[in-house]
């Protein structure tokens, strides 16, 4: 329910920016209704709005929701009452989704490298591919995903750092990270993504090591297969896709 309150508010936005038609936001709203998507997703998939201007959006909207909330209402796609009584459930909602994962993740026994390397993970994929992305869920049981890359971690912390990856996302890393166009996912795409998780992998261990701990790093490889039963595998939530991080202790 909360993902409606999110997208009808971003389909405002855009409408008033005149990046979208009141028509073109209604129509992306009901078709959310239909297949469960995100309202990004689905302006993407239509070429009606370009990564840029979903990104530029996402922004605004997170920096002045009071004053969308004005633009909706004044624009009568919403109530006052009911802008007002929405958006307290939202950050209700998302205060309580964040503590639960802030717990799950807390009671893991590393949790400090496991946050370490999900902080490194969430400001590289900021920095390079412009992505905004928050942790959904912890779990020890991971999703299918076409694409795995994974780099070992040697020394006092000896374990796996993976990043599991869908192929729109995968694409989008290759083309923000190279600056170039990848259309599909060859040994150039995968390259990109391998030296994403080598910089992630450097910046972490870079991190332990200030702990004081010793570690060293393999280089990443791509591999296949389902995680293993003691993997923790970290539910990520971005603009273009859904992913994984997961750690193989």
């Amino acid at each position: 329910m909360h993902q409606q309150r999110v997208n009808l508010s971003l389909g405002g936005l855009a409408v008033a920016k005149g990046l979208l038609s009141t028509e073109q936001a209604d129509a992306i709203n009901l078709e959310q209704q239909r297949n469960d998507k995100r309202f990004g997703e689905i302006a993407l998939e239509k070429n009606l709005l370009d990564l840029q201007q979903l990104n530029e959006l996402l922004l605004v909207q997170k920096e002045q929701r009071i004053f969308l909330g004005e633009i909706l209402i004044k624009q009568g796609h919403i109530s006052r009452e009911r802008f007002e009584s929405e958006l307290a459930q939202f950050k209700q909602d998302q205060k309580r989704s964040a503590e639960l994962v802030t717990v799950d993740l807390q009671s893991l026994p590393q949790h400090e490298v496991i946050e370490d390397f999900l902080d490194m993970t969430l400001k590289l994929l900021l920095r390079v591919a412009k992505e905004q992305v928050k942790i959904t869920s912890v779990s020890h049981t991971g999703k299918q995903f076409p694409h795995t890359i994974a780099q070992r971690i040697k020394g006092d912390r000896q374990f796996d750092y993976v990043l599991a990856l869908p192929e729109k996302l995968l694409l989008m890393l290759c083309e923000r990270f190279l600056k170039v166009k990848c259309a599909v996912v060859d040994d150039l795409a995968l390259d990109a993504a391998r030296e994403v998780v080598n910089i992630i992998t450097g910046n972490g261990c870079a991190k332990l090591s200030v702990r004081g701990m010793k570690v060293s790093m393999e280089p990443p490889r791509s591999i296949t297969g389902a995680a293993p039963d003691k993997a923790v595998c970290v539910g990520m939530s971005s603009v273009t896709a859904d992913f994984e991080v997961r750690f193989y202790f």
